[in-house]
């Protein structure tokens, strides 16, 4: 049953002083100008930032970006993990940015036992082939330039991140054309061949 306001007379006041309100031109304008300079501050305190605007002053940019987030299980390596991590789990969020060809990825592990060592992590997948696909196993494509050490799960928990990964345009192509032929897994000390897997679909 809908309720009704205790003070009618408000909700009518208000309708009428809020119809129509518009903000004028002069703030429009204002509120825009400050946001180019706020930007222009950020990007300023930013050396790589910088030096990509420099390689790309002079030129129309259209940024472009595909983001797929991937569903870790240690259920869906090849074969299934069947050891003390056999229950471990994690989201990696891939963004493929084919302006500049790089790749961000941003990953959150857990139920991992509190002794596990995170290692390595990368995509697999062969440009062409499906030797990726679900089911399968295939060679490194993209390193993540995670390395032992730089992880430390607590309470069997954790993430990492690591932006502006270079990947070359013919292997972006290839991955974006067929996502499903590519996997993102982790790799830690007990199963080195790889803990957690998802495919990038």
């Amino acid at each position: 049953m809908a309720t009704q306001s205790p003070f009618p007379f408000l909700d009518d006041l208000l309708s009428r002083v809020t119809t129509g309100l518009r903000p004028p031109a002069w703030m429009v304008d204002e509120v825009q100008r400050r946001g180019v300079l706020l930007l222009n501050h950020v990007l300023m305190q930013e050396p790589e930032a910088q030096a990509r605007l420099v390689r790309l002053a002079g030129r129309t940019l259209e940024a472009r970006w595909r983001v797929f987030t991937v569903q870790l299980s240690a259920q869906n390596e090849v074969p299934p993990i069947t050891n003390a991590e056999s229950s471990a789990r994690g989201t990696a969020v891939v963004t493929f940015h084919t302006d500049t060809n790089t790749v961000d990825f941003n990953v959150s592990l857990n139920s991992f036992p509190a002794s596990s060592v995170v290692n390595i992590a990368h995509i697999h997948g062969v440009p062409g082939a499906n030797n990726g696909a679900a089911g399968n196993t295939a060679g490194v494509l993209v390193n993540t330039s995670l390395t032992p050490g730089t992880v430390n799960l607590v309470n069997g928990a954790g993430t990492f991140s690591f932006p502006s990964v270079t990947v070359s345009a013919a292997n972006m192509q290839a991955i974006l054309a067929a996502p499903q032929n590519f996997y993102f897994n982790v790799h830690s000390t007990l199963n080195a061949s790889g803990v957690v897997r998802g495919q990038l679909q």
